[in-house]
């Protein structure tokens, strides 16, 4: 067995494990009478609110891609960003839904790199964003309920991210960085990243257009949040919005861990923990996480439908090949990093 299905592998079994687990501690019935008392129209609500968050994402990933020379229509960026949700749903975890889109939006731009490092902007300044709400939001609540446990969670989530961003951007520290991969004979590696890190350096001096990008981000991501808040009270959850804004950025992050396939098991577990904490039962925890994948699988389906009819047969079977794993889609990008 090879290296990459070794690590399929595993990530399916812990799936597997975190899915069972699940499942055999929540009763049944309760979980069909939670979906048997979904409300439709609150549902649809939610549902709009989660194609304007989408809409919002490919919107601000276009403003990236316009300070590199790369003027193309929204509908493209979108088209990307949509058949990406599509590729992605089919790789090992959440980061692969990021690698689908940079992939299929590379067949439009003349340099490779710039759509690697806007949508490693993005994804920064989306997590930025986040994690600076929850944090924000925590410190009432830490008051209100004299328990600092969450506030320092989220100090310490947003202190070893900006710790991240702050060494990305130090000289020195990146040179270290160079001289150790040459010293461990990855010097062919060095090459193929230099590419995308210099890529990423350019968006400093774009200053105008990182606060666009940030004020959208922080108009999208509430927006994001407030989808999810829509889908508890469709399934008739009471718990407090505020708590929605702390609980979604640490779920989101958990997520984007790569030890499961494509987030499950990981997201509905954490969906569970934390809300069956402020006054949601387990049924209505998971029914929420469900219903949430759930628009992301319809999401999906639409991808599947522009990528099967608008490309042809030849590029259908090899981008389907390039993205069996995300091993293989890296080892793509790293061959032809331009």
């Amino acid at each position: 067995m090879t290296d990459k299905r070794k690590k399929l592998f595993f990530r399916s079994f812990v799936s597997l494990v975190l899915i069972v687990i699940i499942f055999l501690q929540v009763d049944f019935r309760s979980l069909a009478q939670v979906f048997l008392s979904v409300n439709p129209l609150l549902f649809l609500l939610a549902g709009l609110l989660f194609a304007a968050q989408q809409a919002l994402t490919a919107f601000s990933w276009g403003i990236l891609l316009r300070t590199k020379q790369n003027d193309l229509p929204f509908k493209k960026v979108l088209e990307a960003h949509v058949v990406g949700n599509f590729l992605g749903t089919f790789m090992p975890s959440s980061l692969g839904y990021d690698i689908a889109r940079v992939f299929r939006l590379s067949k439009h731009l003349a340099r490779r790199v710039d759509a690697i490092s806007s949508m490693f902007v993005c994804r920064a300044i989306g997590l930025l964003v986040l994690l600076l709400f929850a944090f924000g939001v925590s410190l009432p609540i830490s008051q209100l309920e004299h328990d600092s446990k969450t506030l320092w969670l989220m100090m310490g989530m947003l202190g070893v991210f900006l710790l991240a961003l702050g060494l990305l951007f130090h000289e020195r520290f990146m040179r270290t960085m160079g001289k150790l991969f040459n010293r461990f004979g990855l010097h062919s590696v060095k090459e193929r990243l230099r590419p995308v890190y210099l890529s990423i350096l350019e968006y400093s001096s774009q200053r105008a257009a990182v606060l666009q990008i940030g004020l959208i981000t922080l108009v999208l991501q509430v927006v994001g949040i407030l989808f999810i808040y829509v889908v508890g009270l469709s399934l008739g959850i009471a718990v407090p919005l505020v708590y929605y804004f702390i609980f979604i950025p640490i779920i989101a992050i958990i997520t984007l861990l790569p030890i499961s396939v494509a987030g499950i098991g990981l997201r509905e577990g954490s969906f569970i923990y934390f809300f069956s904490h402020v006054g949601a039962t387990e049924p209505q925890a998971l029914s929420m996480s469900l219903l949430v994948f759930a628009q992301t699988l319809f999401l999906a389906l639409i991808g599947g439908i522009f990528f099967w009819v608008g490309d042809d047969p030849v590029e259908r079977k090899m981008v389907a090949d390039a993205f069996s794993t995300e091993q293989k889609s890296l080892t793509h990008w790293e061959q032809d990093p331009r």
